[in-house]
């Protein structure tokens, strides 16, 4: 009885046998993977040149390969991203992953489509600064915007109040286009004849149940030099309503 068996096989490396008989040598390269082949065989991979860089199945009837891995084998399928971006997915659930770079007081906002970045935006009574790594909101308004009207005439801005300071009648016209919420005040002061706070085409003033004459006819006066209105613009670029006044307020 035989205590040791040989096998002629001259190739260094793993030895394959048939089932039949015949035993094949296989040679192993350092630092390869070993996946199975054909008939039983032993296949070599070798792997990436790039460190880190992972086996990827190649399917059912496929050797793996060493490569990027794809999302659905929860890998990203891609190799580099932009510096300093923001990863997002693609447009499908298995597509390559994307990023997407910003810039100062960017940020990443939905849509109906894919993100996007993009910067916020102001409101009414709102101001936005971008900086580098920081956005800095600041609330504006608050309170009226007060002009002393030397003159005789004055167009008014929105969320602004005059003050009357001439020796003849100063005239303040509402703005031509104005937003609902829009206020404008005039008062008076050192003024003999006062103030009129007049109409463009198409506007009205409404103080109470008494309204003005539409149109650029209509107007609101003073009867006394401190005399005071706040009206408010109810419907864009047309109605406004006295929402305060003092003393005795003419509606022409």
């Amino acid at each position: 009885m035989a205590t040791n068996n040989a096998i002629n096989v001259s190739a260094a490396g793993l030895v394959k046998y048939d089932g039949a008989g015949t035993f094949t040598g296989v040679t192993v390269t350092q630092y390869n993977t070993l996946v199975g082949a054909a008939s039983n065989g032993i296949s070599s991979i070798a792997p990436s040149a790039t460190s880190g860089v992972p086996l990827v199945s190649g399917g059912s009837s496929s050797n793996p390969a060493y490569g990027t891995a794809v999302v659905a084998g929860g890998g990203t399928g891609a190799t580099s991203f932009s510096t300093d971006g923001v990863v997002i997915s693609n447009t499908t659930s298995t597509g390559v992953l994307a990023a997407l770079s910003l810039s100062s007081g960017q940020l990443v906002i939905g849509g109906t489509g894919a993100p996007a970045a993009a910067t916020l935006t102001a409101g009414t009574g709102v101001s936005i600064t971008n900086g580098n790594n920081s956005i800095t909101l600041s609330a504006s308004g608050g309170g009226l915007t007060w002009t002393v009207v030397t003159g005789t005439s004055q167009a008014a801005a929105g969320n602004s109040g005059y003050i009357a300071n001439n020796a003849g009648t100063v005239t303040v016209t509402l703005p031509s286009t104005s937003a609902v919420g829009t206020v404008v005040a005039v008062t008076g002061m050192n003024n003999a004849t006062g103030w009129q706070l007049a109409q463009n085409a198409g506007n009205q003033i409404f103080f109470g149940t008494s309204s003005t004459t539409s149109g650029t006819g209509g107007y609101l006066a003073s009867t006394n030099i401190y005399d005071t209105v706040y009206v408010l613009c109810v419907t864009a670029n047309a109605n406004w309503v006295v929402t305060g006044s003092v003393g005795n307020i003419t509606v022409h």
